[in-house]
């Protein structure tokens, strides 16, 4: 079986280098992160599980800055529901919507999160950016 993408960089990157990148990726994802191998009827494959207890750790982090999961995801897709019936919505790129959708995501965890937290405000900047210059390139070659 022939590995691509992100399956086989991982693998290589975390089971079959000895680099100093692999032995840090390998040392700080085990902290948090137990990394198993395993072969099966489709090939080998690389696993990541979260450590005991990390999750919990996670979600409680997170909640803190982006807000309850519960609440943030019913504003959310009550958000999206509405971009979704405007008017321009179907003439949209996908990657028009899809970048509404991320800002609207980062949007509600801001709303319902950690105001102050830098990382939404970055996203919702690169996800704008990110869709400017697909416009710009679309209409270059226009």
């Amino acid at each position: 079986m022939e590995n691509c993408g992100f399956a086989f960089y991982l693998r290589r990157i975390l089971v079959n280098e000895d680099t100093k990148a692999a032995r840090w990726a390998q040392s700080n994802l085990s902290r948090t992160w137990t990394i198993e191998s395993a072969t099966g009827a489709s090939g080998e494959a690389t696993f990541l599980t979260p450590a005991d207890g990390h999750t919990q750790a996670i979600i409680a982090e997170r909640e803190r800055t982006h807000g309850a999961f519960r609440e943030n995801s019913k504003f959310a897709q009550d958000v999206k529901a509405t971009m979704r019936n405007l008017p321009s919505w179907n003439r949209m790129a996908s990657f028009q919507r899809e970048a509404l959708d991320m800002i609207a995501h980062k949007m509600t965890r801001i709303l319902h999160g950690d105001p102050d937290h830098l990382d939404h405000w970055d996203d919702i900047a690169g996800y704008a950016e990110r869709a400017s210059s697909e416009i710009r390139e679309r209409s270059a070659r226009s």
